[in-house]
């Protein structure tokens, strides 16, 4: 057995492809690794201007006169991890959502009384947040898109409290997809539904303020995570993973963070993958001084600040956990519709389940559809050309997730909008 490159020419069916060299958002097939067994396949690398591909000699056809890759030990980052000993079965998206909804609303009740708590001077009871950690990760281990889907819903209620419980479920579907174990998985998740409670120490009139802070807000505002190490310094039982994340999550790789300015080595890895979360929900979250971009733009404005601000390795892990696409982005399609995602496929990111919604060609809606991008029948293959801005479509994808028992809607264009053009 050998990992091969070969240029994209030498590509024939029967093959094993190992990993696609390119730029990692570019890849139409997101699979760490599969056999190649439509022509397709190749014209469409061909179109993303791929010149070669790692190919598993030893899982499919050779090309002889290729030589073994000797650098690709420095290429594996791409690499999906090895699945994590505990075993909890799987069920499907829809089966897991109620319970998700559950769990989801007790983790804000929970947080809720712990930021009272600290108001009131009172001891923050930790046994509640582990009970509550310990069932959402019973909830990702089962379907790990079913709460980060629901979390992707922004409700107009106060941003630290559905912040942190966003970021606490992020993490848990990021570690769950970095095969961590159990205990590690849960370790995390304490520390990041706890990561902002130093902000219960900076005046709201700072945190709400709805223009740029001065310098002296500015300070106030980062020794929110002084105050949280603080706080929770007085709590037994807290993991050194858990006060790890609460430290570092604004901690930057290139030393650029906050508040000790710490880089490379020095960061843990529970905190710089805390920063890469906490940024993208800050980034998708409507705040009292910009509207929220979609987890799309997002990821493309995180993967643009891999190996400066975060590790490369993981945010590629990080879009791997939550899709490309992830749940709730509006999308358009190559056959001329425009859909939701609904939900992700592990496998192959590119290719989520998506609710179609509006016929692009006819400028109308339609009754929403349920299309699966993988597994499309009579050899169709539709493929999603790009997200969109649901304000200049005037919908809110969530009213077609089905997420919440929401029934579907479609909402007319406002006035002065023609046909299918966007407002």
């Amino acid at each position: 057995m050998a990992i091969k490159r070969v240029p994209l020419d030498s590509l024939k069916p029967g093959m094993y492809i190992h990993r696609v060299d390119c730029g990692w958002l570019h890849n139409p097939y997101m699979r760490s690794s599969f056999l190649l067994d439509d022509e397709r396949v190749i014209r469409a690398l061909a179109e993303r201007d791929v010149q070669h591909v790692y190919i598993d000699t030893g899982r499919g056809r050779d090309v002889e006169d290729a030589a073994p890759a000797p650098d690709f030990a420095s290429c594996v980052s791409l690499t999906a991890p090895s699945a994590p000993v505990t075993v909890i079965p799987r069920v499907p998206m829809d089966e897991e959502l109620p319970n998700a909804q559950r769990i989801l609303s007790c983790a804000t009740r929970v947080l809720d009384d712990v930021f009272r708590d600290l108001r009131l001077g009172k001891q923050i009871r930790d046994d509640r947040a582990k009970g509550v950690v310990a069932e959402m990760t019973e909830s990702v281990f089962r379907n790990r898109f079913a709460l980060s889907g629901l979390s992707s819903i922004k409700e107009k209620d106060d941003y630290t409290f559905t912040h942190s419980v966003n970021v606490c479920v992020l993490m848990l579907t990021f570690a769950r997809a970095r095969g961590a174990p159990r205990e590690k998985i849960e370790e995390i998740g304490v520390g990041a539904l706890l990561h902002d409670v130093g902000k219960v120490k900076v005046d709201d009139r700072i945190l709400n303020k709805p223009g740029p802070l001065n310098h002296d807000e500015i300070v106030m505002m980062k020794a929110h995570v002084t105050h949280g190490l603080e706080l929770l310094s007085r709590v037994t039982g807290l993991s050194p993973s858990a006060m790890a994340l609460v430290a570092q999550h604004h901690e930057r790789l290139d030393g650029r963070g906050y508040p000790l300015g710490l880089e490379g080595e020095a960061l843990s890895e529970e905190g710089q993958m805390a920063s890469i979360v906490d940024m993208y929900d800050a980034i998708t979250s409507d705040r009292c001084y910009r509207k929220a971009k979609s987890p799309n733009t997002a990821l493309k404005e995180i993967y643009e600040l891999a190996g400066s601000h975060f590790e490369k390795r993981l945010v590629e892990s990080f879009i791997r956990a939550v899709g490309i696409y992830p749940a709730g982005t509006l999308v358009r399609t190559a056959s001329g519709f425009l859909g939701v995602v609904v939900e992700n496929d592990g496998d192959n990111l590119l290719r989520p389940k998506v609710r179609f919604i509006y016929n692009l060609k006819k400028g109308s809606f339609i009754a929403p559809r349920l299309v699966d991008m993988g597994r499309q029948a009579g050899g169709s293959c539709d493929t999603i050309l790009g997200s969109e801005d649901p304000g200049r479509w005037n919908v809110n994808p969530h009213d077609f997730t089905g997420m919440f028992g929401r029934p579907f809607t479609a909402k007319p264009f406002s006035a002065g909008s023609s046909g299918a053009a966007p407002r």
